[in-house]
């Protein structure tokens, strides 16, 4: 009696860990279901930028804490008077992003940018990102 205890109390602690993870998995899931992100390349020629002295370091191999810290640190200031600042992407957002933007930036192209389209719960986000001599450069159309 004793040994089944002792191979029961282990065996249950291994079921309940397994459970606890996946359900936590699938809430993570179910906050990121309803963000939509588009990622597409648009030559830069076509972003009236100075070709000659614009030359982009793409592809880059980027890790997943840059990114992160790249998107929390994106912030905006509303355009009516009080407006506090605020991150221009939400961690749930973020969370769906990141993965997307590290396979992005490892296969663009020299001459495109990489085009953000992201539809979330408070609205539709949309900018380039591209890395330009040792830093990624942020510009977007809107918030």
């Amino acid at each position: 009696m004793f040994s089944i205890y002792r191979l029961f109390k282990p065996l249950l602690i291994v079921v309940l860990y397994f459970l606890a993870v996946s359900v936590g998995i699938e809430s993570v899931s179910a906050k990121t279901k309803n963000i939509k992100v588009n990622i597409s390349y648009k030559p830069k020629v076509y972003e009236q930028l100075n070709v000659k002295k614009f030359k982009l370091n793409h592809p880059i191999k980027i890790s997943k804490r840059e990114i992160i810290n790249h998107l929390v640190s994106l912030r905006y200031k509303g355009s009516s008077f009080g407006n506090k600042e605020m991150g221009v992407f939400s961690p749930d957002e973020i969370k769906k992003l990141v993965p997307i933007l590290i396979k992005a930036f490892a296969g663009v192209d020299s001459r495109k940018v990489i085009h953000i389209e992201l539809k979330g719960k408070t609205g539709t986000t949309v900018g380039d990102a591209f890395s330009f001599k040792n830093y990624l450069s942020w510009r977007f159309e809107s918030i």
